[in-house]
C-alpha cells in the first residue's frame, strides 16, 4: 500500500545568494546610519522652545496643517505615477509591488534615520532639512494604502474598455482622464481619509524626535502634544487633543463629506441607493452662481486645452540599441563592483560592532524581543476580538455606517501616545503596569 505524503508538510523555499546579499546589504546600511549619525546631527539646527499655553496653538496647529497637506500632495503624486506604472507595466509590477509590501510594513519611524540623515546631509544648518524630513516621515505614514488602492482600481478596468481606446486611438491623457482615473476616485477618497488619520497618529513624532541622545523639535500640534505629554501637563493635552479633534471634525465636514458625495457619481451600479450620502456644505457650494463660471471659462477650456495638445504631441520612436547581454554586463560591472565592495565593507564593520556585544546583552535582547511579540499578539487579538464583528455590522447597516466613520476616524487620528499620561494615571489608580498600557497603547494602533 502506498502512503500517501501529509498535506500539511511542506517544503521550506531554499536560500539564494540574492537573500545573502540583501541581508548584509541592510546590514551595511543600518551601520552606515550608525555611523554617520553622530558626524551629521552635529551640523543640524537645534531644536526650538514650544510654547505650552493654548494661545500658542492655533499657529502651530497651522503649521502642522500645511506639513499634512504637503505630504498629501506629495503621495497624491507618487500614488498616481507609481500606482499607474505597476498596473500598466508587467516589468514594473514584479519590482514595485514587492517593493511597496516591504515599505508599507516597515514603522514610520524606522524611516527617521535614514530620511533625517538625508535631509540634514544636502541641507546643513538649515531649518529646511528637518521641515522636509518631517514631511517625508509623514508621507512615510499616508502613502501606502493610497498607492495600493489605486494600483488595484486600475487592474479592475474591463479589458474590452481598454482595447475599445485603443481601437478609437485616444491617447494617454485622454485614456488616463476618460477611462483609467474615474473607478479609481472612490477608492482613493476613502483611503485619502485614513491616510490622513495615520498622518495625525504619527504628527508626534513627525515633529519631535530623538536621535543619537539629541532632540529635534518642529513648531507644530505634533511637538505641542508631544511636549506636554513628556512635561505631565495633562491640561495641555486635553488642549491639544481637543484642538485636533476639532481640526479633524472640521475637515470631515468641509473636505472629506463632500469629497465621499462627489465620488458618488463615479459608482457604477444598477441600482440607485435609496439613501445616498449627504453633504451641507457641498449642496452650499452647488448654489453658487461663480462656480458654473469658473467651470465652464477656465477649467473646462484649460482641461481641452490639454487634451487637444497631448493629441498634436507625438512620442518619436527611438533608434534601437543592440542592447545584448554583454552590453548589459558590461553597463552593470562597475556599478555592481561598488555596490558588493560598499556591503562588503559595512558588513565588516557591522560584524566588528555585533561581536562586542556580550553573551548576557544577546539574552536580554531576546527575551525583550519574545516580550514584544507577546505584547502586540495580544494587541491584535483584541483588536481582532471586537473590529471584526463591528465592521460587518457597520457594513450592513449604511445608516450606523455615516454616524460611525466620521467617530471612526477622529479616534484614529488621535496619537497614542498623547494618550499616554492620561493611560497612566487611570492604571495606577484601576491597577496595572506599563505591559498593560502598552498593549493599550498597541491597540489604540492596531484597531482602526
Amino acid at each position: 500500500m502506498v502512503r500517501r505524503p501529509s498535506i500539511l508538510v511542506t517544503r521550506l523555499p531554499r536560500p539564494h545568494a540574492v537573500d545573502l546579499v540583501l541581508f548584509f546589504g541592510v546590514g551595511a546600511l543600518l551601520y552606515a546610519l550608525l555611523a554617520l549619525a553622530p558626524v551629521e546631527l552635529k551640523r543640524a539646527s537645534p531644536s526650538v522652545t514650544i510654547d505650552l499655553r493654548p494661545t500658542a496653538l492655533p499657529g502651530y496647529t497651522w503649521l502642522s496643517f500645511l506639513r499634512m497637506v504637503s505630504a498629501y500632495v506629495l503621495s497624491l503624486l507618487f500614488t498616481v505615477v507609481v500606482g499607474y506604472a505597476a498596473a500598466r507595466n508587467r516589468t514594473a509590477e514584479r519590482v514595485l509591488v514587492p517593493l511597496l509590501d516591504i515599505l508599507q510594513s516597515i514603522p514610520v519611524l524606522s524611516f527617521l534615520p535614514a530620511v533625517l540623515l538625508a535631509m540634514i546631509a544636502i541641507f546643513p544648518r538649515e531649518t529646511l532639512g528637518l521641515e522636509l524630513g518631517s514631511i517625508l516621515l509623514i508621507f512615510t505614514g499616508m502613502v501606502w494604502n493610497m498607492a495600493f488602492s489605486f494600483y488595484h482600481s486600475v487592474l479592475t478596468i474591463p479589458g474590452d474598455l481598454i482595447d475599445a481606446s485603443r481601437v478609437m486611438r485616444l491617447n494617454w491623457w485622454r485614456r488616463l482622464t476618460t477611462l483609467e482615473l474615474p473607478p479609481t476616485v472612490i477608492g482613493l477618497v476613502w483611503n485619502s481619509m485614513i491616510s490622513w488619520a495615520g498622518g495625525w497618529f504619527f504628527l508626534m513624532a513627525s515633529e519631535s524626535f530623538t536621535l543619537v541622545n539629541r532632540s529635534f523639535t518642529l513648531p507644530g500640534l505634533g511637538s505641542y502634544l508631544a511636549v506636554a505629554s513628556s512635561q505631565g501637563d495633562i491640561r495641555a493635552v486635553m488642549w491639544g487633543l481637543a484642538t485636533l479633534v476639532l481640526v479633524i471634525v472640521a475637515l470631515d465636514q468641509i473636505v472629506w463629506r463632500p469629497l465621499i458625495v462627489w465620488s458618488q457619481r463615479f459608482k457604477i451600479e444598477l441600482a440607485e441607493d435609496p439613501q445616498p450620502p449627504r453633504s451641507w456644505f457641498l449642496d452650499t457650494i452647488r448654489r453658487s452662481s461663480v462656480l458654473p463660471v469658473i467651470r465652464h471659462a477656465i477649467a473646462g477650456p484649460a482641461a481641452e486645452a490639454i487634451a487637444n495638445l497631448s493629441d498634436r504631441v507625438r512620442m518619436r520612436a527611438l533608434p534601437r540599441i543592440p542592447f545584448g547581454p554583454r552590453l548589459l554586463a558590461t553597463a552593470l560591472a562597475l556599478p555592481a563592483l561598488v555596490l558588493i565592495g560598499s556591503i562588503f565593507i559595512g558588513s565588516a564593520a557591522l560584524i566588528r560592532m555585533m561581536v562586542r556585544v556580550s553573551a548576557q546583552e544577546w539574552g536580554q535582547i531576546a527575551v525583550g524581543a519574545v516580550a514584544t511579540s507577546v505584547h502586540v499578539a495580544i494587541a491584535l487579538l483584541i483588536a481582532l476580538g471586537w473590529t471584526v464583528p463591528a465592521g460587518v455590522f457597520i457594513g450592513l447597516h449604511p445608516r450606523a455606517a455615516r454616524v460611525v466613520q466620521p467617530l471612526a476616524q477622529i479616534a484614529a487620528s488621535i496619537p497614542a501616545t498623547a494618550l499616554f499620561p492620561i493611560l497612566l494615571l487611570v492604571l495606577v489608580r484601576v491597577g496595572g503596569g506599563l505591559t498593560v498600557a502598552s498593549i493599550l497603547l498597541m491597540l489604540l494602533g492596531t484597531q482602526w
